[in-house]
């Protein structure tokens, strides 16, 4: 499709052609290439790019318009990307998310009787009664092709002559077969031959296949016939297909043997990936000398990154070979199906599989196909005996040593998913031994060092880490160690250091980027640390960028994980629909992989409820997370924000006993790991928890160290909510000035990160009788009071406000008596004039500033 719409405006596309000559072209640069194409043809005009059955299009190109067609909003450009709706599923999700968002999405029923009747007019047709309309429209179903072809080609009075049977059925391919039957023998061969070169080709070929010396006569009635298409290039006379499905319709219709026959002629015309594919296609049973060559092939395009091309050659190798080396081209294909991501696909030839012979290789797959499918008991098997085979047979040959790394990272991934730490590191640990290549061996290691940081022994990981990247050659291996690295330091508290390694690993201007599943991974640990940072915004926008990116390039296993990265910023700003959405999309998306994803949703769940401080959604939330405590004990306690989160609450439900219990051991956890953030969390709620007890002595302490084990941490979320639970505590024993400071620090913290409804609790806490800020200058009102006169402005009642601000109705009436009084003001409606004028005095007094 790239390519189509490149030839069709020469003067323009060259970013694109630069991104198609590299021949692997991935759909981020793809995409890119084609907004800056686009951008440079809609700044002349308005730019219409239509895309007609795009369910046919090449996969590269419908993720490049996906990535596109959601970010060129602001220029003067329509798409227009129709699909059959039997085949719209099949196109990228973001395509349909662009449509629904900022677009529309017509679907495209039968035309109605007075449709048909006005589609045979503008065809030529004679006009047709309402009856033979209705008549037409019926056989038709209303399908446009088929009206026009009918129209087209059956005469007016068989048209309108009632009691005269319609041909039936009317299906594309009869119309196709019915037309090429009526050519001459010449024109046949030439279609025929132009079928089985495919979509397009050089007239010469075609009619060089044909056997034709002269093929203009059988081309012009061809395309009088409607059947191909001259195209105008430069050079070369070339011919296409007047629509894909009727180059579908002759081919399938020329017998096996003749096809055959013309596949092996046309291997003779063609050259490259081409050739090898009319050689398949025209093999009437083995062909060992074909079979290599398409491994050949295969192994070349494997080296440039080609997987899916890699693919269709392993499996073309594995119908034309003799067993068992058939078997293992289509091992190697199935493979490359997993590499590349395509599960569904693969799992297709699980029983082809399971019916071959055993050996390693076989089990090995079957354990990758296992892993895909979510299946951990049948995959730690099969991998298992993979390795013990392995292992008594001595040293494996390349290709299957860098098989079984993967198989044993894979397994490792999904062991650690499960929480088994010890297994995880172990078969990573032999992934990184057995695997080829350093891109490989660095998976393995990360996935490895992963797994013990997980186990909360992170500085033995970041040692690892560190000594893999000063000793890695292999220049995406080394940017996926540095990614890793990046968040094994997330674990350690060290957010500058993670914000670092990250960056480097995701560098756009890298010459050797991680492949794009890698990038996105590293990208969503990347939002946390924003988002522990402070940096509010660029965790916001970044997170939303990724949730469209995995639906645009379907990476649906990182998915859950973007959902609940965009839960964090908007439930602390209080976007609870944004929130809720989000979190509601990660527990759709991650329904196949539930117990993996239990903690990450529990973490979720418990931001929101902390934020909405609704101590019951709380105790709901975290109750089946830390439900084993044992297996909380051997974790990384860095990662289980849940955890003292729920103790706090069972302290708030006046639960002290159940909230010892669950606080003890997580605090040793946290202490024994030497986790800052950590032991700051779980001093937090021993606070909360010593308050409720009536020990404000203790309650104060453990605040104390709390604040202290965030002490240069760079994370002011967590130190607002100690300082706001410190101030809280103060105020409760008489120390209102003390209190006043710190509940006044955590306000200014919580402002700075947009942090709306813990400003709220801040303003309740001391009673709404903050001051507003500079912005209030001159009206004298509380910021408690300048929130309820611009909700009040902007039109809502008072039990929207009431909701808006977690007030109650009554204090909302309250305030605006207040706000009335003190303004001078005789009815809310004169509110919006005060705050225009006061907004006029603050741009003026600025302007005489500047």
């Amino acid at each position: 499709i790239l390519g189509q719409l490149v030839q069709a405006t020469p003067a323009a596309g060259e970013t694109v052609k630069a991104a198609l000559a590299k021949g692997h072209a991935d759909p981020v640069a793809a995409g890119s290439a084609l907004i800056t194409f686009m951008h440079e043809l809609s700044a002349r005009c308005p730019l219409v790019v239509a895309v007609d059955d795009a369910h046919w299009g090449d996969d590269l190109s419908l993720k490049a318009l996906s990535f596109a067609a959601r970010r060129v909003y602001s220029e003067r450009v329509l798409c227009l990307i129709a699909a059959q709706p039997d085949y719209a599923a099949r196109l990228p999700s973001g395509i349909t998310r662009a449509a629904a968002s900022h677009g529309l999405r017509l679907e495209l029923a039968g035309l109605s009787v007075t449709e048909v009747a006005a589609l045979a007019r503008a065809a030529g047709a004679v006009a047709l009664p309402g009856r033979a309309a209705r008549r037409l429209r019926d056989h038709t179903a209303g399908v446009p092709m088929h009206v026009l072809e009918l129209v087209r080609d059956l005469p007016g009075d068989v048209l309108v002559t009632p009691g005269v049977t319609l041909p039936a059925p009317r299906s594309l391919t009869t119309l196709v077969l019915s037309r090429l039957a009526a050519c001459t023998a010449d024109t046949e061969r030439l279609v025929v031959a132009a079928a089985v070169l495919g979509s397009e080709c050089d007239l010469a070929d075609a009619a060089s296949l044909a056997h034709l010396a002269d093929p203009l006569p059988a081309f012009q009635q061809a395309v009088e016939q409607r059947l191909l298409v001259e195209q105008q290039t430069p050079g070369r006379r070339r011919c296409c297909f007047a629509h894909s499905l009727i180059r579908t319709a002759v081919y399938r219709d020329v017998g096996v043997s003749r096809r055959a026959r013309l596949h092996r002629a046309a291997a003779e015309l063609t050259t490259g990936s081409l050739a090898l594919a009319h050689r398949a296609a025209g093999c009437s049973g083995t062909d060992m000398a074909l079979a290599e060559d398409l491994v050949v092939r295969a192994a070349d395009e494997q080296a440039a990154g080609q997987l899916a091309e890699a693919a269709e050659h392993l499996l073309a190798a594995a119908q034309v070979a003799e067993r068992p080396f058939a078997d293992q081209c289509l091992l190697a294909a199935v493979a490359a199906l997993i590499d590349l991501g395509d599960a569904a696909r693969a799992r297709g030839h699980d029983a082809a599989i399971v019916a071959m012979a055993p050996s390693s290789m076989r089990s090995l797959v079957l354990g990758r196909l296992a892993v895909v499918s979510g299946d951990c008991d049948a995959a730690e098997q099969r991998i298992t005996d993979a390795f013990a085979e392995i292992c008594a047979a001595g040293q494996p040959a390349a290709e299957l040593r860098e098989l079984a790394a993967k198989a044993a990272c894979e397994l490792a991934l999904m062991l650690l998913g499960q929480h088994r730490t010890d297994d995880a590191a172990r078969w990573a640990q032999r992934g990184a031994g057995i695997g080829v290549t350093g891109f490989t061996r660095a998976c393995s290691r990360v996935v490895h060092c992963g797994a013990i940081a997980a186990a909360g022994q992170v500085s033995a990981a970041r040692v690892v880490l560190e000594a893999d990247i000063s000793q890695s050659s292999d220049g995406r291996g080394r940017a996926l160690l540095r990614a890793g690295l990046g968040g094994v330091l997330l674990y350690a508290d060290d957010l500058p250091g993670s914000a670092r390694h990250l960056d480097a690993a995701t560098d756009p201007g890298r010459r050797d980027p991680l492949p794009l599943a890698h990038l996105l991974e590293a990208r969503l640990i990347r939002v946390l640390v924003a988002y522990r940072s402070g940096f509010w915004d660029e965790a916001a926008a970044v997170a939303e960028r990724l949730v469209t990116l995995l639906e645009d390039f379907d990476l649906g296993w990182l998915l859950p994980r973007a959902h609940l990265a965009a839960v964090y910023v908007a439930a602390g700003r209080g976007h609870w629909p944004v929130a809720l959405d989000h979190l509601a999309a990660a527990e759709g998306a991650a329904a196949p992989q539930a117990r993996p994803m239990a903690f990450a949703l529990a973490d979720a769940r418990v931001a929101i409820a902390v934020a909405r401080d609704d101590t019951a959604a709380v105790l709901t939330a975290a109750q089946d997370a830390v439900s084993d405590l044992e297996l909380l004990r051997r974790l990384e306690p860095s990662t289980l924000s849940f955890w003292p989160a729920y103790a706090q609450a069972l302290a708030r439900a006046g639960r002290p006993a159940k909230a010892e219990a669950i606080l003890q051991p997580c605090e040793e956890r946290a202490r024994t790991c030497g986790r800052r953030s950590a032991i700051a969390a779980a001093m937090r709620a021993r606070g909360v928890l010593e308050a409720e007890r009536k020990r404000p002595d203790a309650a104060l302490a453990a605040l104390d160290e709390s604040l202290r084990c965030l002490d240069r941490l760079g994370m002011p979320m967590e130190e607002a909510m100690t300082r706001f639970e410190r101030g809280r505590i103060l105020r409760r024993t008489g120390q209102r000035r003390s209190a006043a400071r710190e509940i006044g620090a955590a306000r200014s913290l919580f402002a700075r990160l947009g942090a709306q409804p813990f400003l709220v609790r801040c303003d309740e806490e001391l009673g709404g009788e903050v001051q507003a800020d500079e912005g209030a200058t001159g009206l004298g009102l509380t910021v408690r009071q300048l929130a309820v006169a611009q909700a009040a402005v902007a039109g809502m009642s008072n039990r929207e406000i009431a909701t808006e601000l977690f007030i109650s109705v009554k204090t909302v009436e309250f305030h605006v008596a207040q706000i009335l009084a003190r303004l001078g003001l005789d009815s809310r409606t004169q509110i919006a004039d005060a705050l225009r004028d006061r907004d006029r005095a603050g741009t003026g007094s600025a302007a005489a500033h500047r």
